[in-house]
């Protein structure tokens, strides 16, 4: 389950009883209530910001926060935009809600959409997980030649070789590799890795692109529903790591979401720019 957690200024005169602790000697500035978003069951607990010298009365609030979030068994934790006590709950061991499911999701499809030449693509990974599978078996569909590299994959690179009618390389020579126009990062490479300056690099999971050396990467992705609505989420959440987290209990179908469009920022770190996808 994932928790939403949310501080609030406290206000004057409020006393009422905490939803979770049902403290005798009243409510402590903590306060928590079972919500749905997007079809999903969570936790949604806000916290009433304290004076910073009142650090007694903030200890014991985190205490009764980690209490509940471990008798809910939390899976993750998504913090409220400028939440002031992100560190202290994370040091007690709690993930915080990433876009890992997400950015695997539409991996495949954010290498078509970014990549400005479609000769070449490419995907490192540790293991050949299913979601890998699935992109390599994406960009089949949308680059003449694709390359894996991982420490294994070799049968299932000559299977989709077979299967499709394109070149599917096995553990590619540096050289190849310099000539991809946009590469899937599952993983960390185990070797520094430098792409050309007009590939792009997409990462599938958090801190993937850590040694590599690129011009532009994806940092972002606009999703919205199949149907052209929009996802309502709780105000002051980024809404993708919601979406991730719906995805990954399959509250959401995956043919339910849609990438509407891409944020890139280059090596040089200018200001990330919306390259709008929707017509």
């Amino acid at each position: 389950m994932i928790c939403l957690m949310d501080a609030v200024n406290t206000p004057d005169g409020r006393r009422r009883t905490s939803w979770f602790t049902r403290r005798p000697k009243g409510y402590n500035g903590v306060s928590g209530r079972q919500i749905a978003v997007l079809g999903m069951r969570a936790v949604y607990i806000t916290i009433e910001k304290l004076p910073d010298k009142n650090t007694r009365a903030v200890t014991k609030q985190l205490e009764d926060v980690t209490a509940h979030l471990r008798a809910q068994r939390t899976g993750a934790v998504l913090f409220s935009e400028n939440f002031p006590y992100r560190e202290s709950v994370l040091r007690e061991g709690f993930k915080e809600a990433d876009t890992r499911a997400l950015m695997e999701l539409m991996a495949g499809t954010m290498a078509q959409r970014a990549a400005e030449s479609k000769q070449s693509a490419a995907v490192f990974t540790q293991r050949l997980t299913s979601a890998a599978l699935r992109t390599l078996t994406e960009l089949c569909g949308g680059f003449k030649t694709v390359m894996l590299v991982c420490a294994s994959g070799a049968d299932a690179c000559r299977t989709l070789g077979r299967q499709l009618g394109i070149s599917v390389i096995f553990d590619p020579r540096a050289g190849q590799l310099k000539k991809a126009d946009a590469v899937v990062f599952y993983d960390v490479p185990r070797y520094p890795i430098i792409l050309k300056d007009e590939a792009v690099a997409i990462p599938a999971g958090p801190g993937a692109l850590d040694g590599v050396t690129y011009r532009t990467a994806v940092t972002g992705v606009d999703i919205g529903p199949s149907d052209g609505t929009d996802f309502v989420i709780p105000e002051g959440f980024a809404y993708e790591p919601v979406i991730s987290a719906a995805l990954e209990c399959r509250a959401l179908a995956p043919e339910s979401v849609r990438l509407r469009a891409l944020r890139f920022e280059t090596s040089r770190r200018q200001n990330a720019t919306l390259n709008d996808l929707t017509n």
